[in-house]
């Protein structure tokens, strides 16, 4: 993961990649985790605990030192409870700091 490569995913495919971090995580291969429970949005159901590590892999890959997510800002803590809301997190974060470089 690169700063150029997180700019040009799409949802899609940084679920994908979170997917992927999951499964290093666990040890697992992606298509074990892929085989776990799902939340309501039809992605992968994982504990908010794993959902702040990622981001913060994710925050880390795209610019060391800096946070993409300000947790105390999360509204919806249930969005911490799937790949699904912490990709449209990551995604949302992304796209506002790239509008920002553009200014």
């Amino acid at each position: 993961m690169t700063r150029q490569s997180l700019q040009r995913l799409d949802r899609a495919a940084l679920e994908q990649t979170l997917q992927e971090l999951c499964a290093q995580l666990g040890r697992r291969t992606p298509a074990d985790v892929a085989m776990g429970e799902m939340h309501e949005n039809g992605t992968l159901r994982i504990a908010s605990q794993v959902a702040v590590w990622m981001i913060g892999r994710v925050s880390e890959a795209y610019e060391p030192g800096k946070k993409l997510v300000k947790l105390s800002q999360v509204r919806e803590v249930d969005v911490l409870r799937s790949i699904g809301g912490v990709a449209d997190l990551l995604i949302r974060s992304i796209r506002a700091d790239m509008g920002k470089e553009g200014s």
